[in-house]
């Protein structure tokens, strides 16, 4: 046989196999699909406990190491054909589009926990003619089901039934031995005939009261029921989802995060500080001033040098994020404010994409595709602008580091971080007064998964992955930029070297604007700053490096900043404000053109814009007026 796997005795398997190169991953949203399609292809894909995570569908192909040679589909969750919504309706469109090839196998992976809403979309997938292979997808907990209960499954829907914990150490080596024992015994069953017709049911509640009569001696072994009377569970989801004392843990939790953001990143950001300026002083004793030293050191390692110092602060904020979301914490936030989208014509399900925002702005507006209603899509995505994305943070961070006392740099980052929910809440009601008037009151669709321990490998994981992920950016995007940067605020060379910065090209661009900022006391290096943060926000700090590290100094940039004269603390309060509300970067724009369309997109950029410029001039005068009392 030419598969290498294939031997004598596996000779028969082998050539049924290559029938099928394709597999699809169905299922209910939070039953874990995305992560068994990281462990088969290696990928890392997001997870998250609610619906929309996955948008439409991701494809990878096995991982080629473990000779696992398939492409694999990972679908959005559905739960029933009848009543499709968002996601839904694109997630059936895969599935019976893939119906039509000859090369798929479809594999339906089911929480243990939670086993009859998934029964019942098997008995959808069989009326469309689909037979999936069953995997259970099961925790510790979920054990106690045993055999028996698995043998009756595959018994009633005459499907192949295995099972394991996708998370469990060599899980691909398993489901590999598994999954090709299941595809044997579903080519069996087509040469036998013997697939399960299901009757008709008038209802769902008459196919779901059909489960519950099948497998009614098995209800009380479901590990979720387990869960949901462990008295400390029960206890913390009475905290979490008290419409009181819910809200008040989130922002006590939101306000430790941000606070030991800054206590612990500090310590490592000081080091990279110290170890940038270690760096330039070498370069300039190696290279002395020329050009070329002036480019490397003024431009490339102060642009990139004084980016990459607030790596721990990224590193931390989603290591925090990371364990809340792997808790199920997170999923649980989206029923606390369930009242609040209420008031302002959407459900709960809007909470998925503008948490999505707070690590980046652009797969939060791709999420709306989840929505059905424009109106819902429109609404979501403007909200969604004011949510501070990942990119923002090294911003605040600088800005705060230099300004804020120590005691109030936590609280400081906790109020910005509310100031913007609060004005996307702002925006939703603003919108939806004057958009397609009416409400709309669609109750949750989605599941909630259960409370549990989170991972603190997980979450280390994904703090460095988000780490990786800005380095990344800093390597292919920033720093092109950089190079930019310098060259306009360098050249012309003969007029920067005699009369300064202030006659480069940069400082020509920055004053052409600087009237916008004028009442605000923004001068021009900081016109220019917030117009290069159109392009990325992150470059916003390499811009500052560029500008305030012109002079030969062993000072930190934070430093450099609160020398300059421009830089009271009202214009950096004011500051602050409008890095947190102004126009979105060019990323999130197209996005938004490419979702709503060119007027949405127009949209996006006047109106943050003008919102911003009008909430930091009130900024700036009350905060001016209350210093000098």
């Amino acid at each position: 046989a030419e598969d290498k796997r294939c031997n004598s005795h596996q000779e028969i398997l082998c050539i049924f196999m290559k029938k099928y190169k394709k597999i699809y991953l169905v299922g209910n949203p939070n039953v874990g699909k995305t992560t068994v399609f990281n462990v088969l292809t290696g990928e890392d894909a997001k997870t998250g406990n609610f619906s929309g995570t996955t948008i439409s569908m991701r494809k990878a192909f096995g991982r080629k190491d473990a000779n696992f040679d398939y492409e694999i589909v990972d679908l959005a969750g559905v739960y029933n054909f009848e009543d499709r919504k968002g996601e839904e309706v694109m997630a059936w469109k895969n599935i019976e589009d893939a119906m039509g090839e000859d090369d798929v196998v479809f594999v339906q992976v089911i929480n243990a926990g939670q086993w009859k809403k998934s029964l019942s979309l098997t008995l959808d997938l069989q009326k469309k003619g689909i037979h999936p292979l069953l995997f259970f997808n099961t925790k510790k907990t979920d054990k106690n089901l045993g055999v028996s209960f698995y043998k009756k499954i595959a018994k009633v829907f005459s499907l192949p039934v295995f099972f394991d914990d996708a998370e469990e150490k060599n899980f691909l080596q398993r489901f590999k031995r598994n999954f090709s024992d299941a595809l044997q015994e579903l080519e069996n069953s087509v040469v036998k005939k013997e697939y399960y017709i299901p009757k008709t049911f008038s209802s769902l509640e008459e196919q779901n009261h059909y489960i519950d009569t099948i497998f009614s001696n098995f209800s009380s072994n479901q590990s979720s029921q387990k869960s949901s009377t462990d008295p400390q569970f029960l206890f913390l989801d009475r905290v979490f989802l008290h419409s009181f004392f819910g809200v008040l843990v989130f922002a006590v939790l939101l306000y430790i995060i941000f606070e030991i953001t800054f206590v612990i990143g500090s310590i490592p950001m000081n080091w990279i500080d110290g170890g940038v300026s270690w760096i330039q002083d070498i370069l300039r004793g190696i290279l002395g001033k020329n050009m070329f030293s002036s480019l490397l050191i003024d431009g490339v390692v102060a642009g990139v040098g004084g980016t990459l110092v607030f790596l721990p602060n990224i590193f931390f904020l989603f290591f925090f994020l990371s364990l809340l979301k792997e808790s199920g914490y997170l999923a649980r936030t989206s029923f606390l404010f369930n009242v609040f989208f209420q008031k302002i014509g959407l459900s709960g399900r809007a909470s998925v994409p503008l948490l999505m925002g707070f690590g980046c702005n652009v797969p939060a507006v791709m999420a709306i595709k989840s929505f059905e209603t424009r109106k819902e899509q429109v609404i979501v995505a403007m909200m969604s602008l004011f949510m501070s994305c990942g990119a923002r943070l090294p911003v605040y961070t600088l800005l705060i580091s230099a300004f804020i006392p120590k005691t109030f740099q936590g609280v400081t980052l906790f109020g910005i971080y509310v100031f913007g929910i609060f004005t996307s809440f702002l925006t939703g009601k603003f919108l939806s007064a004057v958009y397609q008037r009416g409400k709309n009151k669609r109750l949750i669709t989605y599941e909630m998964s259960r409370l549990v321990f989170p991972s603190y490998k997980k979450a280390i994981y994904e703090g460095f992955q988000k780490g990786k992920a800005f380095i990344r950016k800093v390597g292919v995007f920033i720093l092109p930029i950089t190079i930019i940067l310098w060259g306009i605020f360098t050249f012309p060379l003969q007029n920067v070297e005699k009369y300064g910065i202030e006659s480069s090209y940069g400082a020509s661009l920055g004053k052409m604007i600087q009237p916008v900022f004028a009442p605000m006391h923004f001068d021009w290096k900081i016109s220019t700053a917030l117009l290069s943060g159109i392009a990325a926000k992150e470059v916003m700090v390499t811009t500052f490096a560029e500008l305030y590290h012109a002079e030969d100094t062993d000072e930190s940039l934070q430093q450099n900043i609160r020398n300059a004269g421009v830089f009271t603390f009202p214009v950096a309060i004011a500051l602050l404000v409008f890095i947190l509300l102004y126009t979105p970067c060019m990323a999130v724009i197209g996005t938004i053109r490419g979702e709503l369309g060119n007027f949405w997109a127009g949209f996006s950029i006047l109106y943050p814009f003008v919102f911003a410029w009008i909430v930091s001039f009130l900024t700036f005068h009350i905060v001016q007026y209350i210093s000098l009392l």
